[in-house]
């Protein structure tokens, strides 16, 4: 490969990435998206420390319940994906060694056999 098909290999790499992140960028440069935010890691800090939540399931679904009733008495109409980010910001941003991946993949459940 020469140095011109690299670099538009790269060229072309980024913008598939500046395109998968403009949404997200525009929705939290937004003073909405700033709030939403806001109450998504207050969220996320709350289900984090309720010991009644045991599951990971559980606990994101405690965060969108309340992300969403904070968000409408804020006077802040969020649809899920907006909710959804936020709480993917939110979390990364708490926890940045997970990043994407363990918020949205369940991490298997690996079962290993005792050996004989």
């Amino acid at each position: 490969m020469t140095i011109k098909g690299i670099v538009a290999a790269f060229e072309a790499f980024f913008t598939k990435v500046e395109t998968f992140l403009a949404p997200f960028i525009s929705t939290f440069a937004s003073t909405e998206g700033q709030a939403l935010l806001k109450i998504a890691l207050g969220a996320v800090m709350a289900a984090a420390s309720d010991p009644t939540l045991l599951t990971t399931a559980d606990k994101r679904s405690a965060a969108l319940k309340n992300m969403e009733s904070e968000a409408l008495s804020s006077g802040i109409s969020a649809g899920e994906t907006a909710l959804l980010n936020a709480l993917q910001a939110a979390y990364t941003q708490i926890n940045p060694a997970s990043a994407v991946v363990t918020a949205i993949v369940p991490t298997p459940q690996v079962v290993v056999a005792p050996t004989q």
